[in-house]
């Protein structure tokens, strides 16, 4: 039965692979029930990895397996012991000439090692303690054998089992990347069209956001006199923007910063700001008496025709093909090399990257509006494309949850609550001014105006949400148009906060 202990309560890959199955499982059932009517749903998988990673299944930066054990007094004294005899070799060893000069030399030698010795001795006779760490890819007999040498019959009294980091990296940043893949095959058809009649007014209110947070995050840091690096941690999590915070904790290491902070406040304010970024949308819509239903039946009727054509395009270009599964890599592929490319800004040491987010939407809102006339197809079904939506947001919020939760209560015990307040007011004040105007005053329909706050925030659960809420692809085309550009403000914004005041 040692196979399914590993598999329950190791650190094997299947044992990963098992427990992220639970997570997201758990996460997605709890997400069916309606809490006031409404369902958070892909977020419970959040929750519910946070509160596993903080009851037992840790996230550590090394993998390793730890051994307490009671080491004997004598054999201390056997192994502090070689330094003396190794002397006395020397000394018998010495060249003939100068013989009497080396006598001397490693006679006093063995004074002093004598001296070490018997200091050493006192030292680990009061401590009869010793933790041995082992690397988790080393072979069991191998460290079996090594505490039975040197600790005779001492044997394991705790293991401690942890998360591979670089496996939960890539799961998480592959199940993003999978997320919005899907969201621009999806948007892609519309993506123009929709840019052309009211882009402009959706990206200048994306901006009002992304400026609205910054600009909560500066008075928070004039005001309260919390350290920069403090605030823009906060700011990162409270937007959900990871490669904001990424490029703010090289520059602030640069500076002479402390990186980790940026990080711990990063993932203090994360969780809320999902969640505060999902009711404030709910918030417009209950304030305004928005009803999903009538929207659709609106939205419907302005498209039945359209639709009803593409529909049968579709079945016809489906018939008889398999899915896309070379030109969906292919697309991948160029997303990560475009992702990855560097864009230098004057005044700014670190370029900006559109990251491992923004470089994948562009190239599939690409592939989906002109793959099909250069003769590379990447058209799937809809259900196809909402399997592969939550598929990857599952995954990224599994282990975002894994990765938070260790350090998530600690940290609002130990003062981090504060930063949590301050984080819900960075996420929900922007979000609430704009977000009425924008529906009131600017006419932006809701469905749109979904995408437009959760793209701001460059926050995939929130689309996730919007999208299965209203079940049509209207808030993922306000997402894809407002993303790009939001996603280079929010790099170079959290940049600038760490120049201006940290410099």
């Amino acid at each position: 039965m040692d196979w399914l202990v590993e598999v329950l309560i190791g650190s094997s890959f299947a044992h990963m692979m098992a427990v992220l199955a639970f997570v997201i499982a758990v996460g997605m059932w709890l997400g069916r029930f309606k809490i006031c009517g409404v369902s958070l749903g892909a977020t419970f998988v959040l929750l519910v990895g946070i509160a596993v990673s903080h009851f037992g299944m840790k996230y550590q930066d090394k993998l390793y397996e730890e051994f307490k054990v009671e080491i004997p007094v004598a054999a201390q004294a056997e192994t502090a012991a070689a330094p003396a005899e190794n002397a006395e070799v020397a000394a018998t060893e010495a060249p003939a000439e100068n013989a009497e000069t080396s006598a001397d030399a490693a006679t006093e030698m063995v004074a002093e090692n004598a001296e070490a010795v018997v200091a050493d001795l006192e030292e680990k006779s009061k401590a009869k303690t010793l933790t041995v760490r082992f690397d988790r890819t080393s072979k069991a007999k191998d460290r079996q054998a090594y505490v039975e040498a040197y600790h005779g019959e001492a044997a394991p009294k705790s293991v401690k089992h942890f998360f591979d980091p670089d496996v939960l990296y890539f799961v998480q940043e592959f199940g993003l990347i999978l997320f919005v893949y899907a969201v621009g095959l999806a948007a892609g058809p519309n993506f123009f069209s929709a840019f052309a009649k009211g882009g402009l007014k959706l990206n200048f209110l994306a901006v009002c956001i992304v400026f609205g947070g910054v600009a909560t995050a500066a008075v928070i840091h004039l005001v309260t006199g919390i350290n920069i690096g403090t605030v823009v941690g906060i700011l990162s999590g409270a937007v959900t923007n990871t490669p904001g915070l990424g490029a703010a904790t090289t520059v602030y290491g640069e500076l002479g910063g402390d990186g980790s902070l940026l990080a711990t406040a990063y993932a203090t304010a994360y969780p809320l700001g999902v969640i505060g970024i999902i009711f404030s949308i709910i918030a417009v819509r209950v304030i305004f008496g928005v009803n999903i239903d009538k929207e659709n039946e609106k939205l419907r009727a302005e498209q039945a025709a359209s639709k009803s054509e593409a529909k049968t395009d579709g079945a016809k270009k489906e018939a008889g093909h398999h899915p896309p599964v070379i030109e969906v890599f292919v697309g991948i592929c160029l997303g990560m090399i475009l992702g990855s490319f560097p864009i230098y800004v004057p005044g700014l040491s670190v370029p900006l990257k559109l990251g491992l987010a923004g470089g994948p939407l562009v190239v599939a809102i690409l592939m989906g509006a002109f793959g099909e006339k250069i003769g590379f197809p990447t058209r799937i079904s809809p259900s196809a494309n909402a399997l592969m939506r939550e598929f990857g947001i599952c995954m990224f919020l599994a282990c975002v949850g894994l990765k938070a939760g260790e350090t998530f209560v600690d940290s609002i015990m130990n003062g981090g609550l504060v930063w949590v307040g301050l984080g819900v007011i960075i996420t929900v004040l922007p979000l609430m001014i704009v977000g009425p105007l924008a529906y009131k005053v600017f006419k932006v329909d809701y469905f749109t105006l979904m995408g437009v706050m959760s793209g701001s925030m460059t926050d995939p659960p929130a689309l996730a949400y919007s999208s299965n809420a209203v079940g049509n692809d209207r808030p993922s085309i306000g997402y894809s148009t407002v993303y790009p550009l939001t996603m280079f403000l929010r790099i170079m914004t959290a940049q600038l906060l760490i120049i201006f005041f940290a410099a």
